[in-house]
């Protein structure tokens, strides 16, 4: 399977914005991505492919920001802030880290907004994209992406309510035909699991990796894998496909100074499976 990766600069002022994509299968499906974001904005392109899928998916950053779309994907937790901050502020400095998701379901909606300014300035520093989860309003308000589950919001409204370049995940269960939908709507990437099985789904981990294959094999958009996932048990998730790893716990879980080394093994772990 070969990638083409093109470099397409916003030639307007204000999104200022370099984007790096790797495209699966042909030239031709690079060429409708273009299409569909000409939609958008004009765009000066120059196609660099087709190279490797580990250069794919780690081009050259530019001066400005670049979305690199393998790596882990973290999601916040819900220890307070004070201790929150300086576990993020150790998991994103490794640069392994390639979006980070604002979840914090026992943290009052009035109390959101402040810590969601305390986190994106974090982020801004080590130049990691944020999105917010659930809440289209809260990202359009500080002009970030978003991540939807099934029934909290429409793909649709995310594409036209925020900004051009912005981060738009859905989460499709185990299910081709919602991954197609979310794609068909505007969605940048689509999310499968859960991957491992819980007592409550005993089946999850059989399904949700036949999912990633199957989706691997059919979609273009990069591929966010979820639910236990780990150091230990991600290689097998990797090669049936997912370019993104969901994780909480097994990052967060940690001590701050715990953190950089388990990122460590992470970055070392896309780096086997590239």
């Amino acid at each position: 399977m070969s990638f083409y990766v093109f470099k397409a600069a916003a030639l307007s002022p204000e999104l200022g914005i370099f984007l790096t994509k790797a495209v699966k299968s042909s030239l031709f499906d690079a060429s409708r991505w273009l299409g569909r974001a000409a939609f958008y904005f004009t765009w000066e392109v120059h196609i660099l492919g087709p190279v490797p899928r580990s250069s794919a998916y780690n081009s050259p950053k530019f001066d400005s920001v670049t979305v690199n779309m393998r790596g882990l994907y973290l999601i916040t937790n819900d220890d307070p802030l004070a201790v929150l901050l300086p576990k993020l502020d150790a998991a994103l400095a490794p640069g392994a880290v390639k979006i980070l998701q604002y979840r914090r379901k026992k943290v009052l909606k009035a109390d959101q907004p402040d810590e969601v300014e305390q986190i994106k300035a974090l982020c801004e520093r080590h130049q990691v994209p944020f999105v917010i989860n659930d809440d289209l309003a809260l990202a359009a308000q500080f002009g970030l992406g978003v991540h939807l589950g099934q029934s909290d919001g429409e793909i649709r409204d995310a594409a036209q309510g925020l900004q051009p370049d912005a981060i738009i995940g859905r989460t499709c269960e185990n299910s081709m035909q919602l991954a197609e939908q979310a794609i068909a709507d505007g969605a940048t990437y689509v999310a499968f699991g859960a991957i491992y099985a819980t007592s409550t789904k005993p089946d999850a981990g059989k399904i949700g990796l036949e999912a990633l294959r199957q989706a691997s094999a059919k979609f273009d958009l990069p591929i966010c894998a979820i639910g236990g996932l780990t150091v230990e048990n991600s290689r097998i998730v990797l090669e049936s496909g997912a370019d993104l790893c969901a994780v909480i716990s097994d990052i967060l879980g940690k001590t701050a100074e715990d953190i950089p080394a388990r990122v460590q093994a992470w970055a070392d772990l896309f780096e086997q499976t590239a």
